[in-house]
Parts: structure tokens; C-alpha cells; sequence
């Protein structure tokens, strides 16, 4: 528990009896327990500071003693710092390092036993051949055999499974006639006793020749001499004839012109053919073999026809061969390139675009394009889909689609601004909407006020009064005045705006008078024979709506007029 430290004040005491204090207890030393009063009776001087620094070291110790005291519990309670009861029985338990070792040797000498068993059931090294030495031996017997014969079974099907192969060779070979016993005269001279003048066999072109002569061919070869079609070979030993079969080569000393000849041994000129029938083309210093078919010298070792390709048909870096030997070829190799611009276009009609491809030769998969800055979504209907590119353009298919806009042409005339899209145009098709505003905005004076009253117009019904005219037919006799009144018109004038007169068969009037300023006005110069006078109005609400005239005739001749009355109905 807390110490409850008590505050010293320095005082004076009576040093006659004992020192208490506020409630009436003699005050003691605390060290000692005697009163103070006797203490400095003695000479003992305690002072206030001295007794509270006592107080401080009390305290202090007493902290110290409360803070030893919550340490001491806290170890006592740590359980991984001390055993428990059953750990301490755990841990006594364990194996002791004699006894582990005593183990250790038993598993030891039972591996060695085991060891010693499996060893005893394996071959010896010394009298068995491994694997590797297996392979050796088999490969020694074998030796560089081919594939096919390095196996017994491929050697004995080889032998056709005959055990007695050798003999069997030897017996074959008994049956062989010994070259030794038939000579090449041997063969030469039964030739000699068979050969024609059409055999075909010239075996007489071969008497007292070597063999390295008949095999090499050195008696049929010549270099030909001539013309450039018309050659000629002559062989030594001479044909006899030209029976068909014959064989024999020369050197053209002179490249051919069209549809050459060859005449061999002066026996007749026949055409150098290709296999193919057409004309064989020959170059200079060029050997060539024919055959001789009874009719025609045909080439051989000549492919036939060359087609009819020529080098734009072949690809640059290839060859192609023809008459005049290889060619190579010029036609421009463009398969490296995945796209290839290309060289215009044209519409075809029917929804058909052309590409004017590059010549060149191409893969499958390259691509030609054709470049057009008007080729853009936004230049095509939404609702279609053109070469694979998906319209953007808006189409307009409602009616009354309003306008953004309007104005007018320099003439006068309405122009009006639509929103941008398609429109197929005629009625419930994408027709655009003027509102009276915009009517309005263009044409500031399409007012109500100057539409006939009444009347609907773009949006606005008329407030403009209607004028009308009506006349009535006088007869003035000479000298005379007639009375004339607008009532007698039938209409009943809102603004009466005048009067004038006509003569009977012209359209000229002689006076004319109209409403100015609450009165009248003439309007032309007033005739001397026929004019008006004592005319009169009546006005409401500031309109003349009613006026009578006379009409006076000065001259001596009765005229027949039309009064005509004007004015706002």
C-alpha cells in the first residue's frame, strides 16, 4: 500500500511542555518516538526540510518495495521459464545418451546383415558380361552390315532361307556360257548372216572396227558443214542407206535458221525435228543426237514443246527454258510484301469495285489496296455495311425531322439547312421541318399583321384587314350633277380609303379622290367637263366609313361613268 507522507513546517515551540499538534496529540519523532519537545531540550535540532527529506526516503523505498514485489509474482507466474510438474516428469523420461547409443549399433548391424544377404544373390563381375559388353559383342558380329541385313532373320530372308546357299550359286553358274568360248568376231559374223539393207543393223559399218570405236560412237559423229538450213554431215564409214532406226550425232558449225535440213552421206536432206513435230531450233557449236523415223531426223533428248511462256511470265530470279536456251525471268516477285498499293480503281456498277493490281506474282494471302480519303464510315449510311466497313452516316426515315436552320437565296427564295444524314426523301421519308420562328427569322416581315385576316399561314392566322372595290354605273346628263353615296354599293367600309371614276369604254379616270388626313385629296387634275364635288364623310372611331359625292357634267353631252369605291371592309 501507498505511504501516506506527512508535510513538515518549520516552528517555534515552547520548549516548557510538549509539542502537539491541531488536534491535541504530543508530536514524536519519527526515527526515535520520542516527543520533540525533549529532543531539543537536549540540543537536538530537527528541522522542517530534514523531516520531510525522511518523508521522501520513506516513500521511495515504500515504491520500490510495491514495484520487487509485482516482479517476484510475475516470474513466479511465467510458465515457459519454469517446469511444470508434467513436463519435469516428460523430460526425466527421455532417452539417455547410453541408451541412444545402444540403439544406434543395433540398426547398424542389422543393415549390414541385410546388405550382406542381397549381396550373396548378385552375379559375379568376373565371369558375367554386362550390358555394355553384351552390346560389343553382338556389334562385332554385325560389323558395318547395312539396315537390311543386320539382323539372322534379314540374312535369311536374303538367302531365300536356303541352307544350302552355296551350292546352289555354284550349280547356277554351271549353267553360264564361259565368255572365253564366244568371241566379239563370233558375234559380228552370225550379225553378218542376218543383216539387211532394211535389217536396220549396219553390221557391215562395224567389220574391222575396234570395240572402243562401236561404244563410243566415233562412226556415226561428224561436224556438220552446210548452210544455216540446209546441213550437211558426212560419216565415215559412209551410210549405206537411210533405213529408219538409224542413229547418229554431229556439231552444228552454224546455229539453224527456220525449219532446218540434214543431209547424211548425200543421201537426201530430211528436217530436223523435236519430238513434238514442230522445227528443232539448233545453236552454233551445239552437239545434237537424231533418230532417223523413216521420214523426218528426230532429236533426241529434247523435252517437247516449251509452252508458250516467255520471261514477264516467269518470276525475277527464275529461269525458264526455250528454243534460244534458258531465260530468266522478269516478272516482279511481290510475295515478301504483305500489302501492296494499288493502281486505281473503278467502279464497276452493281456494287462491283475493281483494283488495278500491280503486275507481279503473289501469295494467297497478300493484299492489294486501294487508297480513297472519301472512303470513311461518315460518308456511309449506318444501316449498311460496304466492303466490310460499317456505315456511321445517320439515316433519317422519321417525318418532320426540323431543320438547324434556314435563310434565303440571293433570289428570294427559302433555303433551308437539314441536319446532317440520309434521307430517301417524299412524304413520311425524312421530311424536314420549318418551325414559323425560323419562317420568320428569314423573312422578317411575315408578320400576322400582313396576312389577310383570317387567313393561317406558316403557323400564323392573318390580322391584316382585306381591301375590295365595287362600283356603281351613273349616267350624267349634260349640264347636270348626279348624287352618288358609298352605301349604295352594298359594302359596309371598317376604313373607307377613296373613290374615282371611269368613263364608259376607257379604263382612264377623270378625277379620283382618296382619304388623306380625315379629308380628301385629288389625285389627278380635276377635268373641266366631268368631275366630282360637295362630297362628304363620316368618320368613327377615327375611320371614314362612309362618304357621298356628285358627280358633275359641265359639257353638253350626257356621259355614262362607273363611280368605284375602295377601302377596308
Amino acid at each position: 500500500m501507498a505511504y501516506n507522507k506527512q508535510i513538515w513546517k518549520d516552528e517555534i515551540p515552547d520548549l516548557s511542555r510538549p509539542i502537539k499538534d491541531a488536534s491535541g496529540k504530543q508530536k514524536t519523532d519519527p526515527q526515535t518516538g520520542r516527543p520533540l519537545y525533549e529532543l531539543i531540550q537536549e540540543g537536538t535540532r530537527i528541522t522542517s526540510e530534514r523531516l520531510n527529506h525522511l518523508e521522501d526516503g520513506v516513500e521511495n523505498g515504500q515504491g520500490q518495495l510495491e514495484v520487487l514485489s509485482e516482479e517476484v509474482d510475475t516470474h513466479v507466474s511465467d510458465v515457459s521459464r519454469h517446469l511444470t510438474a508434467a513436463e519435469r516428469v516428460t523430460w526425466n523420461a527421455r532417452e539417455t545418451q547410453a541408451g541412444a547409443q545402444q540403439k544406434a549399433d543395433a540398426s547398424l548391424a542389422s543393415a549390414k546383415s541385410y546388405a550382406d544377404t542381397q549381396l550373396l544373390t548378385k552375379a559375379d563381375k568376373n565371369s558375367i558380361y554386362s550390358k555394355m559388353e553384351t552390346d560389343q559383342r553382338i556389334e562385332a558380329v554385325v560389323g558395318a552390315a547395312p539396315d537390311a541385313l543386320d539382323t539372322l532373320k534379314e540374312i535369311g530372308d536374303a538367302l531365300n532361307n536356303d541352307p544350302n546357299f552355296a551350292a546352289t550359286v555354284i550349280n547356277a553358274l554351271a549353267l553360264k556360257l564361259n565368255i572365253s568360248s564366244y568371241t566379239a568376231a563370233d558375234v559380228l559374223a552370225k550379225l553378218l548372216t542376218v543383216d539387211t539393207d532394211d535389217s536396220g543393223l549396219n553390221a557391215s559399218t562395224l567389220q574391222s572396227k575396234t570395240l572402243a570405236q562401236i561404244v563410243q560412237g566415233t562412226l556415226s559423229f561428224a561436224v556438220t558443214t552446210g548452210t544455216a538450213t540446209a546441213y550437211i554431215a558426212a560419216l565415215t564409214p559412209a551410210l549405206a542407206a537411210l533405213n529408219a532406226g538409224i542413229r547418229l550425232s554431229f556439231k552444228a558449225h552454224v546455229a539453224s535458221g527456220d525449219n532446218p535440213t540434214l543431209n547424211a552421206n548425200g543421201l537426201g536432206a530430211r528436217p530436223i525435228r523435236k519430238p513434238n513435230g514442230l522445227a528443232a531450233k539448233l545453236t552454233l557449236n551445239g552437239v545434237y543426237t537424231v533418230v532417223y523415223d523413216g521420214t523426218d531426223f528426230i532429236l533426241q533428248g529434247e523435252g517437247g514443246e516449251y509452252g508458250t511462256a516467255i520471261d514477264s511470265d516467269v518470276v525475277a530470279g527464275k529461269t525458264i527454258g526455250t528454243d534460244n536456251g534458258l531465260v530468266p525471268g522478269t516478272l516482279i516477285d511481290r510475295r515478301a510484301t504483305d500489302t501492296i498499293p494499288g493502281e486505281g480503281t473503278a467502279y464497276l456498277g452493281n456494287g462491283q469495285l475493281a483494283i488495278y493490281v500491280p503486275t507481279g506474282a503473289y501469295e494467297s494471302e497478300q493484299r492489294v489496296t486501294a487508297v480513297d480519303t472519301d472512303f470513311i464510315p461518315a460518308n456511309f449510311r449506318a444501316d449498311k455495311e460496304t466492303f466490310g466497313m460499317q456505315g456511321s452516316l445517320p439515316v433519317i426515315t422519321n417525318g418532320g425531322d426540323p431543320a438547324i436552320g434556314v435563310g434565303q437565296w440571293p433570289d428570294g427564295a427559302l433555303a433551308v439547312y437539314p441536319a446532317e444524314g440520309y434521307r430517301k426523301g417524299g412524304p413520311g421519308a425524312g421530311e424536314i421541318k420549318v418551325s414559323p420562328a425560323q419562317l420568320q427569322a428569314a423573312y422578317p416581315s411575315l408578320l400576322a399583321s400582313n396576312v389577310k385576316r383570317g387567313v393561317p399561314l406558316a403557323g400564323l392566322v392573318g390580322t391584316m384587314p382585306e381591301y375590295h372595290e365595287q362600283y356603281v354605273f351613273v349616267t350624267v346628263p349634260a349640264g347636270t350633277s348626279v348624287a352618288v353615296d358609298s352605301n349604295s354599293t352594298g359594302l359596309t367600309f371598317s376604313d373607307f380609303r377613296g373613290a374615282y371614276m371611269n368613263r364608259v369604254g376607257s379604263l382612264t379616270a377623270d378625277d379620283a379622290l382618296t382619304v388623306f388626313s380625315g379629308g380628301w385629296r385629288k389625285v389627278q387634275p380635276t377635268s373641266a367637263n366631268l368631275r366630282f364635288a360637295d362630297y362628304s364623310f363620316t368618320l368613327s372611331g377615327g375611320k371614314v366609313i362612309h362618304v357621298s359625292l356628285n358627280v358633275i357634267n359641265q359639257s353638253a353631252t350626257n356621259f355614262n361613268v362607273y363611280v368605284t369605291f375602295f377601302g377596308l371592309v
